[in-house]
């Protein structure tokens, strides 16, 4: 007996901890014995595990060793190109033929265009660049043994018989064509560079200082920045009338400016208001960069004047768009005009004015999204044939076989019935929770208007 309480024992022990649940944390149970109820909480608090900066302005331009390439020789009566030939010559270097004005280029030689400068943006947002090229020490100076007085001419081409004292110089952009600079305003460039393409920065973890940071992957590949290449090309007037003088020296200067993307605050200039209906206007832009507002107060005109009264009530700005009850104007005819009135804070107050047209036309209209729960017929009821010249007269549905939107769809049609459609709850029935499906909706109005709405599973 003895030892067949100890076999017992032993297995009784063996099955025990075989079917005992492995614990993962030493967290004590609570036994609760009441046949009533039986409650508990937990509570735990959050943390932001970091926020990193991801607007980044970083650009690339030229070094100090670059700003010789615009240095340049004039040579109006041929002198270089009349003594190449010669065994003493003052250059050894290749100058282009039938060239008057010469940049030295970077193999060593000479032509009328010089070597092109770059700039780069390898920011996350788009950026300005500006390029100015103005040309100095046109004039001699006041009691100059040599007096010399050069204009600028808007061409490289000089017509036979000007014998006047010029040259001309040109910025070229790009692939632009190039600009002629002038004595007053030089010549002026502005474009914008793209921002850096997706995946040309990562986010690391900087552990020397204990922070994420978002920074620039050394892998990307460069050659994928938005960059602008600028050059200067030039020639001089070699009629032999011109009055050149040795000592001329005139200059030519280009300068670069790159800032973030600026666009002054903006407003549409006109919209329609269907009366009645809250009316949304859209297109309202606080702008960007140095030119950008921060908030824009917008008021609604009494009546049909723009300079006249406005009411004491404003409208928030929602984004880009501001609602305009449909209770405003309850006096006004179809055909009225009112105005809103939008006053952003940027440095200049600059003030938009939108002219408004009292009108009934409303283009048809449905929900952008839905919830369809499995197995229950889905009601989409705020679908809108429209008012007015824009309206429809009924609209038909169809349904997505896939969550593909421009896919297949169903041959099933469904029907607005009292300004709403029902989708059958057994439709889409191998479809997981969290899918999605599409019901197209076509309006039968001039412009055949299509919405589709996204459904998702549920």
């Amino acid at each position: 007996m003895k030892k067949k309480l100890i076999a017992v024992t032993a297995l009784a022990m063996s099955c025990a901890m075989l079917f005992t649940p492995v614990s993962h944390a030493a967290v004590a149970d609570t036994t609760a014995d009441s046949e009533d109820a039986a409650q508990g909480s937990a509570s735990g608090s959050g943390e932001v595990e970091g926020i990193i900066n991801k607007d980044i302005f970083k650009v690339v331009m030229p070094t100090d060793a670059d700003t010789t390439n615009f240095a340049f020789i004039l040579d109006p009566q041929g002198l270089i190109k009349a003594t190449s030939g010669d065994a003493d010559k003052k250059h050894t270097e290749s100058f282009e033929a039938n060239a008057s004005l010469f940049f030295k280029n970077s193999d060593g030689n000479y032509s009328h265009v010089s070597d092109p400068l770059s700039v780069t943006n390898k920011s996350t947002g788009i950026v300005d660049v500006t390029l100015t090229a103005t040309a100095g020490d046109l004039t001699s100076a006041d009691g100059a043994a040599e007096a010399y007085n050069i204009s600028l001419a808007d061409s490289s081409t000089f017509a036979e018989n000007d014998s006047s004292t010029s040259m001309y110089l040109g910025l070229i952009a790009g692939d632009d064509d190039p600009i002629a600079l002038t004595a007053k305003d030089g010549a002026t460039v502005t474009k914008t560079l793209d921002a850096a393409p997706e995946g040309a920065y990562k986010t690391v973890y900087d552990t020397a200082n204990s922070k994420y940071d978002y920074v620039l992957d050394s892998a990307f590949d460069a050659s994928k920045f938005s960059a602008l290449t600028f050059k200067m090309e030039g020639a001089c007037n070699t009629n032999t009338e011109a009055k050149w003088v040795e000592s001329a020296a005139p200059a030519v200067e280009v300068a670069w400016t790159l800032e973030k993307h600026k666009v002054a605050p903006s407003a549409p200039e006109a919209a329609s208001f269907v009366k009645g209906k809250d009316t949304t206007i859209s297109g309202i832009s606080l702008g960007s960069g140095s030119l950008a507002a921060t908030k824009a107060t917008i008021t609604m005109s009494r009546t049909n004047s723009k300079t006249g009264e406005y009411l004491t009530t404003t409208l928030p700005l929602n984004g880009n768009s501001v609602t305009i009850p449909g209770t405003t104007w309850g006096g006004a005819a179809i055909g009225d005009t009112r105005f809103l009135k939008v006053v952003f804070n940027d440095t200049k107050k600059t003030t938009k004015y939108i002219t408004l047209t009292i009108t009934n036309d409303q283009a048809p209209s449905a929900p952008e999204t839905a919830t369809f729960t499995k197995g229950t017929d889905l009601v989409i009821s705020d679908i809108s044939l429209g008012a007015g010249s824009l309206a429809a007269t009924t609209a038909t549905a169809t349904m997505s076989r896939t969550n593909n939107k421009s896919g297949e769809y169903l041959t099933t049609t469904l029907t607005l019935t009292d300004g709403a459609i029902t989708v059958p709850g057994t439709n889409w029935g191998g479809a997981s929770v969290g899918d999605k499906r599409y019901l197209k909706v076509v309006f039968d109005d001039t412009a055949n208007t299509t919405v589709y709405i996204e459904l998702t599973i549920a």
